[in-house]
């Protein structure tokens, strides 16, 4: 069984517990930072990986990093983990529950890369025309990306709709090269 499979299992666990629990919204809080946690410590994630150290030290090393940024049910939850030796699973199971809390309220997740800053305006369009599709509400996070030269990638669950210059180019390229 793959590790997004398991951290599914384990986050649609965690996240009716907490629901029954009526903690939810705490849980989500710890998610957001474990999360965060192992976009900005690799070391961190590289000690739930390791084959090397044993169980128990994990556990420690675990504890000691987390213990007084998470509430107790989270901390249970990775003690359960930690126990099936499936660490690795955590930064995996955080996004999972992530994307299931934004379900269960109605809000998704837009990722816009464009060249230069795009305006208010143009997001908030762009936000109420993917809103209108999907039913949603929208939150838009913007990247800079100058290689596009032009235009912007939007990237949304699982979809992709690329409107760059960059791509564009880049069919014209392979169209020419072809015909040559």
């Amino acid at each position: 069984m793959s590790y997004s499979k398991i951290a599914k299992r384990y986050s649609k666990a965690l996240f009716d517990f907490s629901k029954e629990q009526n903690s939810l919204e705490s849980v989500k809080i710890d998610m957001d930072y474990i999360h965060e946690l192992c976009q900005v410590s690799k070391d961190f994630v590289k000690v739930l990986e390791s084959p090397i150290l044993k169980i128990q030290k994990k556990k420690e090393i675990i504890s000691a990093v987390l213990k007084d940024n998470i509430s107790e049910t989270t901390m249970k939850m990775l003690n359960i983990i930690s126990e099936s030796r499936r660490e690795q699973i955590i930064p995996s199971m955080s996004d999972e529950f992530i994307k299931m809390y934004n379900e269960s309220i109605g809000l998704m997740k837009v990722d816009l890369y464009s060249a230069v800053e795009i305006s208010d305006e143009m997001k908030a369009r762009i936000s109420d025309k993917i809103a209108k599709e999907t039913k949603k509400s929208i939150e838009i996070k913007q990247h800079i990306q100058e290689d596009l030269i032009g235009g912007f990638v939007l990237k949304m669950e699982d979809m992709l709709y690329d409107a760059s210059l960059k791509s564009q180019l880049s069919k014209v390229k392979e169209v020419l090269t072809q015909r040559m």
